[in-house]
């Protein structure tokens, strides 16, 4: 009986989050600052393209060529879109304290909490998502993939990489959560985000070992890295085909450093969310 009555009251608080998160979905789409940040990083992967030169790779183009030219945008268009939503979403009803309505309206600080970091991943990692797959997949489609690189191997790095913005974004939400401030969090995760890895050049130069997972940025940059590549007939033709395959101890480390550091931020996010004073 008692476990039945658990399960009633697991799924009333679910019930109560989810609306939570409507209230925060609807708002983010009326969010100006969301849509701006939305249309800036969807000009960043064309950049690449306008940007290569005498134009000839549009003679060529394929879903493939694609991502080769604006896969090194996506770690920027994955930061920007994760610092302002986020911050938005977990931050902007704290600026004028409109968030004290929700637990004055009877919703647990649980609900409160969770309802935006649902909310936050999902428009995070979806709209990144959708900036870096659907311009590849409606290229394809009209163009094919092409044989530059193994479609399985971009299928698995885009997962990893979205698993790293987890991780980056789990980072951004625990930092707004204790600046209460959605503007300070913008800039303070910018700062942090550019001396981080400024720190890990400095690091890898003076020491010659090779960055891994020190920083969210670093590792994503790993995931979509085209430095090896050789020479294949293929049909007739001389192309370039790129090496993506990644060391074991590469996904392992990904893997393990994303979902441990995620969820530490979100737990410690909660904590501090649970017993601050909301005066």
């Amino acid at each position: 009986m008692m476990q039945i009555w658990n399960s009633i009251i697991w799924i009333w608080q679910v019930i109560r989050m989810w609306n939570i998160m409507k209230s925060q979905n609807y708002q983010t789409r009326g969010d100006n600052l969301v849509i701006y940040g939305f249309l800036i990083v969807l000009i960043f992967p064309f950049l690449s393209l306008l940007l290569d030169g005498d134009g000839s790779i549009f003679e060529d183009l394929n879903g493939s060529m694609y991502l080769l030219l604006a896969s090194p945008m996506f770690p920027l268009v994955a930061t920007i879109l994760s610092l302002i939503v986020v911050a938005r979403i977990c931050g902007w009803d704290s600026t004028d304290k409109t968030i004290n309505y929700e637990i004055m309206a009877g919703h647990s600080r649980a609900e409160v909490y969770f309802g935006r970091v649902c909310s936050a991943l999902i428009w995070t990692i979806g709209g990144s998502f959708a900036v870096m797959v659907l311009p590849a997949a409606i290229i394809s489609l009209i163009c094919g993939f092409g044989n530059n690189m193994p479609l399985g191997d971009v299928v698995l790095n885009t997962g990893l990489f979205l698993l790293v913005l987890f991780r980056m974004s789990c980072e951004y939400i625990l930092l707004t959560f204790l600046l209460r401030n959605c503007y300070a969090a913008m800039l303070l995760g910018y700062a942090f985000t550019a001396f981080g890895m400024l720190g890990v050049m400095v690091y890898t130069d003076s020491t010659g070992v090779e960055s891994t997972v020190e920083t969210a940025l670093v590792n994503m940059g790993q995931l979509f890295n085209f430095g090896n590549y050789q020479m294949k007939n293929i049909g007739g033709e001389e192309i370039q085909v790129f090496d993506l395959s990644l060391e074991p101890s590469i996904i392992s480390s990904t893997v393990l450093v994303s979902l441990l550091v995620g969820i530490i931020c979100l737990l410690v996010g909660y904590v501090f969310f649970s017993r601050r004073d909301m005066r």
